[in-house]
């Protein structure tokens, strides 16, 4: 048993969206400084997980508990000032300037810091002045990124981060989450990038049909991608 509190529980949560079960009766802990590799084929059931763990969708059943307070409409705005999310494919208001948008989210998170750290760190710094809906598809996901973690949170859901990425923002995504996973963040990371998932997990989630199969120390698997087929095949 971990000697430390979870920050996030999971706890028998379910869902069903327009008359399909989507999620099944999932439960699981993350502890800070874990990082959770969420796998599974596409309509598995990650990212409608993920939404429900941030409080954007509400469980048919079960809870979510973030640092032993349960996410309902009363608290869910407090709550979420401790979650950085990367949900979907970021999409921007036109116009706004990669650094307007950060000191927009900031304000929401009610944080009075400056972006150009966060810019820095995910490789935006020389691109703080240009207008977000003109950059390529990597360094869209970077300016996501940032977003989910320029208000320093405790807990980090993000759903396909690697999408668009090349070689280099893949090696610094994953440099990133290590150097949060140190200052005691957790994640919870769906992605198919196995290879990429090997070198940053601390635990694997299988999930197919909205149910979780199987669940793993990343250090008791000596090959992720024959985990995945053998949890995942019909």
């Amino acid at each position: 048993m971990k000697s430390l509190s979870a920050t996030l529980y999971c706890n028998r949560v379910s869902k069903t969206i327009g008359g399909k079960p989507v999620l099944n009766d999932i439960s699981f802990s993350a502890y800070p400084g874990e990082t959770i590799a969420l796998i599974g084929p596409n309509g598995a059931g990650k990212t409608t997980l993920l939404k429900t763990l941030g409080g954007l969708i509400a469980p048919d059943q079960g809870e979510t508990n973030i640092r032993g307070r349960i996410m309902n409409p009363e608290n869910r705005d407090m709550l979420l000032r401790q979650v950085g999310m990367l949900i979907g494919i970021p999409v921007f208001e036109r116009g706004m300037s990669v650094r307007a948008i950060l000191h927009k989210h900031l304000a929401f998170m009610r944080c009075d810091w400056s972006p150009d750290e966060t810019m820095e760190r995910v490789g935006l710094a020389s691109m703080g002045d240009l207008p977000a809906d003109t950059l390529s598809m990597g360094n869209r996901m970077r300016l996501a990124l940032a977003t989910a973690l320029a208000h320093h949170p405790t807990l980090l859901l993000l759903d396909e981060p690697m999408n668009g990425l090349d070689p280099t923002g893949m090696k610094l995504f994953c440099r990133i989450i290590r150097e949060e996973n140190k200052r005691g963040v957790t994640a919870i990371i769906s992605a198919h990038m196995l290879a990429q998932l090997e070198t940053i997990g601390d635990q694997v989630i299988v999930i197919n049909h909205g149910s979780v199969k199987a669940q793993h120390a990343m250090s008791d698997i000596s090959d992720l991608e024959s985990y995945y087929f053998r949890h995942t095949q019909d």
